[in-house]
């Protein structure tokens, strides 16, 4: 299907390259967008400096044009699409459609390399010594020489898939750490944060305890070997063929600007490989134990990393020191937080340094000792906030601002949306590895229901009807999709000049406001964000649900005031038993679209709205973890 491109997808464009030009963001932010690309020209570029060493291993002569060539010792095309493919996997996930065609991509590039290629840059060879037996007056015998350096042998295909594998992994957790898992960071030795953060890279190690013995055993191995076939440098078939020849290349423009004979080529050649046996072993050795650590010690990561992250969210085994990745919780409040005490303990029994908090507050409100007791909400205000008005595109303004808040913090890779009687279901811990061990962001959309009349048409063609989503306003994002949220600056608009919520039925007014009943009830908060990300292209890198939990009334009276609100948790409405049937619901169906979500596992980590006397109850029945009872006097007032 050819991709639509609207009004608004070009101005966007066009608005985002002068802000990337009048503004330039921080250099994480820009890379996040392409760390795939980065991932696939690093391997390319480091496979072509290895060919000149490796050259040099094999010919004794340093060649700088191998930088550029094809053929060689690793294969360039294999590591780039290697690399490409599994950077892809880290940061879309296996059952993308993208990583798909990348792993399609990557199967015929290195089969072409190690086949047609190959066999190609072979004929080149035995054409090239034909040309070259020619006598001087045969019309073909100042032919250009044919490039016989094409293809590659299996192992050099396998070599630069290696490499691919390596790049990728290094850049991903140089760039987008929350993305890779496999990799850890052992910064033990340096207590200096500020040091630390200033390598460009940082330590990597595989935590493996068998590695070291199989490493002993590999050099058991190798040094017991005495044979040096392993490795064949493939001495060019012309060299074998006919070495009493004589011939004669000369080339347009110098191209070859001597006469050699066959002879002369083979005995330079012969003496170029006679090379002392014990360093062409310790070539291979090396070459051959680099390849097993870097399989060996990936396939137990991954060992590792499979048996604590299921997809049932069994946890236990996960080591959350090595990952200090953060989670911005964004809360969208009226004035202060009267749940705070229920945070409190929530954030108390969490590592500082895997969290940031911001929030959202009525213009000039301070969250200080007189507003809260608890230190994690001191000065934690935004302080260019907004007045909010529900269902007005004021919300969507809050919102960017918390968004832009949080991006300020490169750490930040992951932002939960939270309203202020929102409360958690889980403890800290558990809830960090839910999030963290999924690439994607967790949104709510849906096709509109068609009977509700939300869309306007006067938003079209910028917004056309078809990418009209809805969805709850309470997301988890990404950063990537933050970002999209965050600096969007052609939907918005749109959005505040035609999206607009319903006036409620006043009787009084009579036949006015019966006919005001007849505009599009569109509220903002529910459709921005679900209909940006389609317009954007990306819907599919999202989970489509939401992670807090509504309760809403099931009234069928549309005019019902009480059916646009959910339902509010009381103390009693919170038992342990209401709690435990929320956290056992593991898929949400979606009528508009006759879609079920199964979720693997529970599909809320979060819930709304709860009162002070239910939030109470939650945190006595130990759903946050444990609690200091004093804490249950937070408030001031």
């Amino acid at each position: 299907m050819d991709e639509v491109i609207t009004i608004a997808d070009a101005a966007y464009r066009a608005s985002k390259a002068t802000e990337t030009a009048a503004t330039p963001s921080p250099s994480v932010q820009a890379l996040s967008y392409s760390v795939p690309l980065l991932s696939a020209f690093l391997a390319f570029a480091i496979a072509q400096f290895l060919k000149v060493i490796t050259t040099w291993y094999k010919e004794r002569k340093w060649d700088p044009k191998k930088i550029v060539g094809s053929g060689g010792m690793p294969s360039s095309h294999s590591s780039t699409v290697v690399a490409l493919a599994v950077s892809i996997g880290l940061h879309e996930g296996i059952e993308s459609s993208t990583f798909a065609i990348a792993v399609v991509l990557t199967f015929i590039v290195m089969y072409d390399a190690s086949g047609v290629r190959l066999h190609a840059g072979r004929q080149a060879e035995v054409l090239n010594q034909i040309v070259c037996e020619f006598p001087p007056e045969h019309p073909l015998s100042t032919s250009r020489p044919l490039r016989d350096s094409l293809g590659h042998t299996p192992l050099q295909v396998v070599a630069g898939a290696v490499l691919g594998v390596m790049v990728a992994l290094l850049t991903c957790h140089r760039f987008s750490p929350a993305f890779c898992p496999i990799l850890s960071i052992n910064s033990s030795h340096r207590s200096d944060a500020a040091a630390q953060s200033a390598l460009p890279f940082s330590p990597i190690h595989f935590q493996s305890p068998n590695l070291n013995s199989a490493i002993n055993l590999l050099f058991t191995y190798i040094s017991h070997t005495q044979t040096t076939s392993v490795f064949n440098f493939n001495v060019p078939i012309a060299y074998r063929l006919s070495i009493d020849s004589a011939f004669v290349a000369v080339g347009e423009g110098g191209f070859y600007g001597e006469i050699m004979t066959a002879k002369k080529r083979f005995a330079a050649v012969a003496s170029r490989r006679q090379i002392p046996p014990f360093v062409s072993k310790f070539v291979i050795s090396l070459l051959v134990l680099f390849c097993f650590v870097v399989f060996f010690g990936l396939f137990s990561q991954f060992k590792l990393q499979s048996s604590s992250v299921s997809t049932e969210f069994g946890f236990d085994e996960f080591r959350l020191e090595d990952y200090r990745m953060k989670i911005a919780f964004l809360f969208l409040v009226r004035d202060n937080l009267p749940l705070d005490f229920l945070w409190h303990n929530f954030f108390k029994n969490a590592d500082p340094e895997n969290f940031t908090i911001y929030i959202h507050s009525k213009p000039g409100f301070v969250f200080d000792e007189s507003v809260t007791r608890s230190a994690f909400f001191y000065n934690r205000q935004l302080k260019n906030s907004v007045e909010v008005g529900w269902g007005k595109p004021t919300m969507i303004e809050a919102e960017k601002l918390l968004f832009k808040a949080a991006l300020e913090d490169t750490n930040n890779q992951i932002f939960i949306l939270l309203s202020d009687s929102c409360v958690p279901l889980y403890n800290f811990s558990y809830i960090y590895k839910y999030i963290m061990s999924s690439p994607k962001s967790f949104v709510d959309s849906f096709i509109d229901d068609a009977t509700e009349k939300r869309y306007n048409p006067e938003m079209s063609p910028d917004i056309p009807e078809d990418k009209w989503r809805k969805g709850s306003q309470w997301i988890t994002l990404v950063r990537r999709h933050a970002e999209v949220v965050a600096y969007d600056h052609v939907v918005f608009p749109i959005f505040n000049k035609h999206c607009k919520r319903r006036p409620l039925l006043d009787l009084s007014k009579g036949n006015e406001s019966l006919k005001e009943q007849q505009q599009h009830n569109c509220i903002p908060d529910e459709h921005y964000v679900p209909t940006l990300l389609e317009m954007r292209g990306i819907e599919g890198e999202l989970v489509r649900r939401t992670l807090t939990y509504s309760l809403w009334n099931q009234s069928t009276e549309t005019m019902n005031t009480l059916a646009w609100h959910p339902v509010t948790f009381g103390y009693t409405s919170a038992s342990q038993k209401n709690i435990q049937a929320i956290k056992d619901i593991d898929h949400v169906y979606f009528k508009s679209e006759n879609r079920t979500e199964w979720c693997g596992g529970p599909c809320y980590l979060f819930a709304r709205k709860f009162s002070r006397g239910a939030a109470m109850r939650v945190l006595t029945n130990g759903v946050v973890g444990p609690y200091d009872p004093k804490t249950l006097f937070l408030d001031p007032t």
